[in-house]
């Protein structure tokens, strides 16, 4: 018997035919591997990013998850939620070294509060939208750290802040470096944005009770710079 010359002979497959580069078997089963490889280092550049994205979004209702699953720690759960709109007032006390473009400062920020858990964390609006601020809030205290790149008189520090039983007003002191690396506190008044009429009447309450507590020692010039600002910032009649 003979083959017709139409058919090519039958080439015997051995170990040596997968060593051969030039085999088309040899380079097919290179392309495999090298698309493999292509998928797995695709498949860990989309893993890395979902977990970041993930971490991201998600950090602060982790951290509330991981500290309830730890046995002896609790996140204190509070029924007031700071989320929303606040107007914030600051004044800096004075004393020796503190630059006078910061004593000066009388502006009303307007800072968005957002709150997961016991976490807080707010960003300013519109004119202060520059402003950024971390806090934990427990037992009825805001305490965190704020950062503001609005006008560059400061850079970062770090505030505690009392709230009041009914939510609307905040008040407390700050602290935090000055164009001129003096490290200067004031005190700091936060009302809940519930209208601009609110807004005055939660940063008087809250002035009040900064004033009963002995944090402002000339309640008069105070009064004054703070009716001022409120009068800038259209709250009020």
């Amino acid at each position: 018997m003979y083959l017709h010359k139409e058919f090519m002979p039958i080439r015997k497959i051995t170990a040596s035919t997968f060593s051969d580069s030039r085999h088309p078997t040899c380079q097919m089963r290179r392309k495999g591997y090298s698309m493999s490889l292509f998928l797995w280092i695709v498949g860990v550049i989309v893993s890395a990013f979902a977990g970041l994205l993930i971490t991201v979004l998600f950090q602060d209702q982790i951290s509330v998850a991981l500290v309830r699953a730890h046995r002896g720690f609790r996140s204190n759960r509070s029924s007031r939620n700071l989320s929303g709109n606040w107007y914030s007032y600051f004044v800096v006390t004075s004393e020796r070294g503190a630059s006078d473009s910061a004593l000066a400062m009388s502006r009303i920020l307007t800072i968005r509060l957002r709150q997961v858990g016991d976490k807080v964390a707010g960003v300013g609006v519109e004119m202060s939208r520059n402003y950024s601020a971390m806090a934990t809030f427990q037992h009825n205290y805001l305490t965190g750290t704020w950062q503001n790149a609005i006008d560059g008189r400061y850079s970062w520090g770090a505030f505690q802040l009392h709230c009041h039983s009914n939510g609307d007003w905040m008040a407390g002191k700050f602290v935090g470096k000055d164009s001129n690396n003096h490290i200067n506190h004031g005190i700091w008044l936060w009302a809940k944005g519930k209208g601009k009429d609110k807004g005055k009447e939660g940063l008087e309450n809250a002035a009040e009770w900064a004033k009963g507590k002995g944090y402002i020692s000339n309640k008069k010039e105070f009064s004054v710079r703070l009716e001022n600002a409120m009068r800038k910032a259209n709250l009020g009649p």
